[in-house]
């Protein structure tokens, strides 16, 4: 570990979060705008490699020698100006280092964590309660909230009744749509319908699988991003169950630099899980903003904040429920020319729904913060 003394002519932040910063899109370009505004950053983190500037979190054996080294940290990084807690786990941490600073507190919350499934329900019931006692005894000590939709920011007043409202910054791509992609469509050429990212239950996936059974028309459903083997096994034998194996896909990831490029091959970019949990209704995945900066048509569930997105960009179909014949009846009612029209919108809105706009939000807090 090596952190710089703060340089007491300029500004410093520390980041702290339980995953790899460095592997996070949504951090990193939060710290760069930050670092472009004269920030110098302090990281805090889980991470393997070794950055500058870094103090990382260890296995739970090493953790009191990581305690020592918090407490020297914060020592020599007395005077900072901000301290950033990303997601509820490190909530904590930041209050904690709030008071030995004398920095202002930012709780970056990119999830609604007190509603967020999990597959073992005796899991995800420890899990919940931990995190609304975690948010309960500690959001109100952050001067600021910021989260990724509004529903999350709706739901962080009504649970904690924040006298200040959460500031939305979306998870929005900084780089520009490329040209839209007329393919030539009709009645009888293949639909291509593509998932991208992380391939898991409780994401509507098997609702589309049943749906392109149930389309008129020829349909692919390609599925871009890591999946586990035994979850690939369920997808697999469900589209054989129904006859449709032909038309499912499974493609390994991109680097992040290649995915709109690989996106633009494709139609439609589909998200349509169904289930009523706060934690579907209030999201809004990057995946969303993603296909718009590929340019193509976007099939998604209707919830509020996904139906605000797509009301704003005019630029694909939203689903009642998430189910399967709502999905097929969509999909066999969109002419082609509403898909090209779709596809052009998205590449139209790119822009609007950019990290070039959404910083805007980021830069006028901090720069209030640390005056």
């Amino acid at each position: 570990m090596t952190i710089k003394a703060p340089n007491t002519k300029s500004r410093n932040v520390i980041e702290i979060s339980f995953s790899d910063i460095f592997a996070d899109r949504r951090v990193l370009r939060e710290v760069q705008t930050l670092k472009n505004l004269g920030f110098e950053i302090c990281y805090i983190c889980k991470t393997e490699k070794a950055y500058p500037n870094t103090l990382a979190i260890p296995r739970i054996m090493l953790f009191p020698v990581f305690v020592l080294r918090f407490l020297l940290l914060l020592r020599r990084m007395k005077g900072a100006d901000i301290v950033v807690a990303h997601d509820v786990s490190a909530l904590p941490l930041g209050v904690f280092a709030r008071l030995m600073t004398g920095a202002e507190l930012i709780y970056n919350s990119h999830e609604l964590a007190i509603t967020e499934p999990r597959n073992n329900f005796v899991w995800q019931f420890i899990r919940q309660t931990v995190a609304f006692f975690i948010e309960w005894l500690f959001i109100k000590q952050a001067q600021h909230v910021i989260t990724v939709s509004t529903g999350i920011a709706s739901e962080f007043e009504k649970k904690y009744r924040l006298s200040n409202s959460p500031i939305v910054i979306r998870n929005v791509p900084d780089i520009g749509a490329p040209a839209c992609h007329a393919n030539s469509l009709n009645e009888n050429t293949q639909l291509r319908l593509v998932y991208c990212g992380n391939v898991s239950a409780c994401r509507g996936i098997e609702n589309i699988i049943h749906a392109i059974a149930l389309t008129k028309r020829p349909v692919s459903f390609t599925l871009l991003g890591k999946v586990s083997n035994s979850y690939r096994k369920t997808l697999q034998g469900l589209a054989k169950k129904i006859g449709v194996e032909d038309s499912l896909v499974f493609e390994a990831p991109v680097p992040y630099e290649r995915v709109f490029e690989e996106l633009s091959k494709y139609d439609i970019g589909v998200y349509c899980p169904n289930g009523g949990s706060s934690h579907l209704i209030n999201s809004l995945p990057n995946k969303v903003f993603e296909y718009m900066h590929a340019g193509i048509a976007l099939l998604v569930s209707d919830y509020p904040s996904l139906r605000e997105v797509i009301q704003s960009a005019s630029n694909g179909i939203l689903i009642e429920d998430g189910l399967a014949h709502n999905i097929s009846h969509a999909i066999d009612g969109l002419s082609d020319q509403q898909i090209q029209n779709f596809k052009k919108a998205s590449s139209n809105s790119a822009a609007d729904f950019s990290w070039n706009v959404e910083k805007r939000k980021l830069i006028n807090l901090v720069e209030g913060l640390a005056v």
